[in-house]
């Protein structure tokens, strides 16, 4: 049998493995990377990953019975090649912003997000969003066609 050349089954192996760990590791986030910039601080002699995520993507219905899509986003600095661990201190949020859209992707208005202690949180920033929607959610569908839920 003849060998490869420069083919290392050991080196193949191992980074097989590292890669779909990688990607299981991604499938499980609860957010989705949107952008990713890498730029110095202006303040420190640091480098710094400027990260855009979602953080949360679903339909909702009023009580009116009119659908909205909510889409809640994140903003999150972190050292560069730093890996992203919201388990771990030093990982915040530096905005957090839902975008109500109609059930056309049309985007209606940005919801600035809710900060709990100091820090935004996703779960106060959407339930903030969801509130205000409840009681403006029908003066935005006015004269644009929206469809009420057909039950």
């Amino acid at each position: 049998m003849k060998k490869a050349d420069n083919f290392d089954a050991k080196k193949w192996l191992v980074e097989n493995k590292i890669t779909t760990q990688s990607r299981i590791k991604e499938e499980n986030q609860p957010y989705k990377v949107l952008s990713k910039k890498t730029k110095k601080s202006e303040f420190e002699d640091e480098v710094y990953d400027d990260y855009k995520l979602e953080l949360n993507d679903e339909m909702y219905t009023t009580p009116d019975e009119l659908t909205f899509q909510l889409k809640t986003l994140g903003y999150v600095s972190s050292p560069k090649g730093k890996e992203l661990d919201f388990d771990k201190l030093g990982n915040y949020f530096y905005y957090v912003e839902t975008i109500i859209s109609d059930e056309n992707g049309n985007q209606l208005e940005k919801i600035p997000g809710e900060k709990v202690y100091g820090q935004y949180k996703l779960a106060a920033s959407l339930n903030k969003a969801k509130k205000w929607l409840n009681q403006k959610g029908a003066q935005l569908t006015s004269g644009k066609g929206f469809q009420h839920k057909s039950t």
